[in-house]
């Protein structure tokens, strides 16, 4: 900062010049009061300025503006010393924390201007002095100004220290190591960072539920000048956290505010000005928490920015979130298994001590599998949500509702007194579950397969009760379905039912009662069909027609497994035969079941049917699961090498449920990969199963083999399979099972889809896969944007609406990176990026719509929602046609 001397030397103020000033000083103080008043009315005329100023009362009002009236005197009669110039950089400082921005300063300094020129045109002043006066006075009301903006740039310097130092405890609290493993550990390094971080910052406090009761309790508290060393929330402060928890919005108030709980008063320090309160969370969910920062100015938030301490809260969110993804189910929401065993070693030590009876349960749903081959996945997992929440809704509040994996469920009923109670809720929600399904243009009817297990009548430990609940689960399928049964009576009545179907299946065997069903494999752009895949059935004579499901208990027996086995390779090979006596020479593909491919008579059976005179090896392909292939994996790869030497194909199924990494695919001596239709049924909408098929296609051509993909159910489905490099596919869009005798009409009837065969010889590069990811991901953004809006409760995520999100997304990255060192000057990318800007921006309008209130009391937040979703489809098309024109690929 320049010195007083220098200042006056640089603007040729002299010492004669303040004597010429102080012969007029009479004039030049006159009606100051006036002039002051008329200032404090000009920045009252002005919103940025009244907003500083808000709150003043008369008394105060009245006390700045004798201030004015003094600064406008010792301007002119000050000589600009020393002290002078020092107390102009407090000034400075002090509008600046205000948050005065310096261009009202400056107004405000016209102001000072033009009431001096009025002073030097007055009576008072001789003509001959007045363009002198005009003169100094402009220099000097400069040179003021000039210091009173050096104090801002003093403030905004301090400002941007503070700034610097709070983003170094962010990283600090990143880096540091979790003293105990716990996030609420990470949360007291940010508390202990920010009071050490800034002088101003007083003390940091975080406050989290708490597990076992769900109230809000202070979980760290650090800094300097504290009443107590700790405190517990009592009920006014924990309401008044839940209100901001429920607005989702950070707050500050002023140590004199009405709102300020006196739990939170009677803990500040003696020099706190101001407190900000951060949420984190959603109070309706597991966990939810708030941050609190204390601090000894005023307007420190709006002077630093909320940023650094929406930072704060953000931490606290991603740790929630990281948590809840460990412990929920992200289609359902529900606990998933890891939290549901949480729960049940607590409900176990706690039942215990009240004397009740725990209700251990594990549901099934009856009939979902036929919905998700019927329906799709994406109908199946639409089933899943309604089921969850029907059956939420019939439990008690104590209660726990876990999704264990698929359509599987888990229960925790506590608190029992009788088996009276689980009965009611049993029957509750059975009648939940069988409410008919809707779709757009038909209906379908689901029941449940629950089993309980009761503790602690049952004296087990937790991993054991889970297992008994199960094989009660079981018994309830057995028995009917549709009812739920208790442990103790489901082991009789399991045994028995394991006993009876055994026994019936191998009479089955005997009356030829399995049945083979056929579906077609094809390859899409040629339109052949290359051979077909073996399903078993059991026209059960009471049962009707049963699906593998309702008896594969029975086949990981290792007797009754090869009895089966043999049986399908048999007729399996007697069917290849007669269809290539009637000129259908396919090739069939036989499910092999772990227990018969691994066992010691495996091989001499397969010899035994190559032994036929009519049966030759390029009939049959082996299917093996990936499961059941590393299950033992150095007799699996001596098995299947025997097989290929034997000059039978070996193709490894369900690629991609199981742990194996694509190494595998080196290892195992195989011809083919299937691709498991729980990926395939899902890429045109979800870039990470599409990127896994991509993936797996890409990986099994390098090395050789061929892939077929398994769930192809519409055109689409196949249209972009091609482009990946697959052509060989089987599903619904092809043909469903058929019996074998519909097998021969089926294929003189079967043409290709016309926009498959057109994809023969235009398989995409391998770059283009990458832009098909970027589409996707961008509709799934778009999708997330869409399920966010749709619940009132649930709070639009901030890296779908922060400001700059359009850049940091994956389709925006590209836009700014390959895509316009590319394709610049293309004007589909142009067209792109106006649409990506756009769904980025209805997200952001449709959060300050869903602030407002819930969807039902905001009709203009649906037709923005109808824009988001219209803006993503057209990126996917533009996306599309691009890709397939001719221009990308000249690019």
């Amino acid at each position: 900062m320049p010195s007083s001397e220098s200042i006056l030397r640089f603007l040729n103020l002299e010492a004669d010049d303040f004597d010429f000033l102080q012969r007029y000083e009479d004039v030049l103080c006159r009606n100051l009061d006036d002039f002051a008043g008329d200032f404090y009315e000009y920045l009252f005329s002005h919103v940025e300025t009244a907003a500083a100023l808000q709150g003043l009362d008369e008394k105060s009002l009245a006390r700045l503006t004798q201030q004015q009236a003094s600064h406008f005197r010792r301007l002119v009669t000050d000589r600009f010393s020393s002290a002078h110039v020092e107390n102009l950089l407090r000034a400075g400082q002090a509008h600046q924390n205000l948050g005065i921005a310096p261009a009202w300063i400056a107004g405000g300094y016209l102001l000072y201007w033009e009431h001096a020129n009025a002073l030097a045109s007055s009576p008072g002043i001789s003509p001959g002095d007045r363009l002198r006066m005009r003169q100094i006075l402009a220099k000097i009301i400069f040179a003021d100004m000039a210091v009173q903006l050096e104090g801002y740039a003093e403030g905004e310097s301090e400002d941007h220290a503070t700034r610097a130092a709070l983003t170094r405890v962010l990283i600090e609290t990143i880096l540091a190591e979790r003293s105990d493993g716990t996030w609420d550990s990470l949360l007291h390094t940010m508390c202990k960072g920010l009071t050490g971080g800034d002088t101003h910052i007083l003390s940091a406090w975080s406050a989290v539920t708490d597990r076992e009761t769900g109230a809000l309790v202070l979980s760290c508290i650090s800094g300097t000048g504290q009443r107590q060393s700790s405190f517990q929330l009592d009920r006014e402060c924990e309401e008044a956290c839940r209100q901001i928890l429920s607005q989702g919005q950070p707050t500050v108030m002023s140590v004199g505010d009405a709102r300020l709980p006196q739990c939170f008063r009677a803990q500040l320090p003696d020099k706190a000005q101001e407190i900000g309160i951060f949420p984190f969370g959603d109070p309706q969910r597991e966990y939810s928490g708030i941050g609190i920062v204390a601090v000894d100015t005023v307007n420190y938030f709006k002077r630093i920015g909320f940023g650094h301490f929406m930072a704060f809260s953000h931490f606290g969110e991603l740790l929630l979130n990281l948590r809840d993804q460990s412990l929920r189910d992200g289609l359902t929401a529900l606990p998933n298994r890891v939290l549901f065993n949480d729960r049940l070693v607590h409900a176990i030590s706690g039942i215990t001590r009240r004397e009740r009876l725990l209700a251990i349960g594990v549901l099934d749903l009856d009939g979902f599998k036929a919905i998700n081959d019927t329906q799709g996945h994406a109908t199946g997992d639409a089933v899943l949500q309604q089921i969850a929440a029907r059956m939420r809704s019939v439990l008690r509040p104590q209660d726990t509702l876990a999704r264990l994996g698929g359509d599987e469920f888990g229960l925790l009923v506590d608190g029992l007194e009788n088996l009276d109670q689980l009965e009611a809720i049993a029957n509750r929600l059975l009648a939940a579950i069988r409410q008919p399904i809707e779709f757009p243009e038909s209906k379908a009817n689901l029941s449940g397969s629950v089993g309980f297990t009761l503790f602690p009548m049952d004296e087990s430990d937790s991993e054991t009760l889970l297992r008994h609940a199960d094989l009660a689960m079981y018994a309830s399928k057995n028995a009917g379905r549709d009812r739920f049964t208790l442990y103790a009576s489901a082991m009789t009545e399991h045994s028995k039912w394991h006993s009876r179907t055994t026994r019936e299946l191998r009479l089955a065997v005997q009356r030829e009662e399995l049945l083979l069903h056929f579906q077609p494999q094809v390859d899409m752009g040629k339109g052949d069909i290359i051979g077909v895949e073996a399903l078993l059935r059991w026209n059960h004579p009471e049962r009707g027609l049963l699906m593998p499901a309702d008896f594969i208990q029975i086949l990981e027996d290792d007797s009754i497994a090869s009895l089966v086995g043999r049986y399908v390779l048999e007729k399996s090979m007697a069917q290849a035969d007669a269809w290539r006596r009637q000129g259908l020479p396919l090739r069939i593909a036989v499910n092999i079941s772990s227990a018969h491919l691994l066992s010691a008579t495996f091989i001499d059976d397969l010899r035994a049917l190559l032994a036929h005179p009519r049966y030759a090896p390029d009939m049959l392909e082996i299917e093996v699961t990936e499961t059941t292939a590393i299950a033992d994996l150095a007799a699996a790869r001596e098995v299947l090498t025997e097989c290929r030497s034997l000059g039978i194909s070996v193709a490894l199924d369900d690629f991609g449920t199981g742990n194996a990494p694509l190494s595998y695919l080196q290892n195992l001596p195989a011809d083919c990969v299937k691709i498991d239709r729980g990926f395939v049924s899902d890429i045109l909408n979800n870039p990470k199963d599409a990127a896994i098929v991509a993936g797996v296609i890409t990986s099994a051509r390098l090395l050789g083999l061929e892939v077929i993909a398994e769930g192809v159910e519409t055109p689409e489905h196949g249209c972009l399979l091609l482009q990946l490099g697959c052509r060989r596919a089987q599903g619904y869009a092809i043909a469903r099972p058929l019996a074998a005798d519909a097998m021969p009409g089926w294929v003189h009837a079967y043409r290709s889809d016309e926009a498959w065969v057109s994809w023969t010889d235009r398989p995409w590069r391998p770059e283009k896969y990458g832009l098909l990811m970027i589409a996707l991901a961008h509709s799934q953004r778009a999708r997330e944007i869409e399920v966010s809006l749709s619940d009132p409760r649930d709070p639009i995520p901030e890296y779908l609406v922060a400001p700059e999100s359009e850049q940091v997304c994956v389709l925006g990255k590209w836009l700014e990176g390959e895509g316009q060192s590319r394709f610049c000057g293309h004007p589909q990318l142009h067209e792109i990026k106006q649409l990506h800007d756009r769904v980025h921006e209805a997200a952001r309008e449709a959060a300050q719509l869903k602030a407002g209130a819930v969807i039902e009391d905001q009709p203009s937040l649906r037709l923005k929602l109808n824009e988001i979703i219209g803006l993503s489809n057209a990126i996917q098309d533009l996306f599309r046609n691009w890709v397939l024109s001719d221009q990308f690929d000249e690019a």
